[in-house]
């Protein structure tokens, strides 16, 4: 999967991995790391798909950058 993804990343496609987890009665939906993620969201998941999506720089950016 991570090669999946340095492969897309490095041919500048934004990477997006679809996932699922199924809960269990009882579990910690409160909990959070030090950057605010919910530690349920960042463990025991199943990945179905990784999608590769290429980014078109739009007209408007390079001024709106500046």
């Amino acid at each position: 999967m991570k090669d999946a993804i340095k492969t897309m990343a490095d041919n500048a496609l934004r990477t997006i991995v679809l996932a699922y987890k199924e809960l269990k009665s009882g579990e910690d939906l409160t909990s959070k790391d030090r950057l605010g993620v919910f530690d349920v969201e960042t463990k025991d998941l199943t990945c179905i798909a990784i999608f590769g999506i290429n980014d078109i720089l739009r007209a408007e950016v390079p001024d709106a950058v500046k």
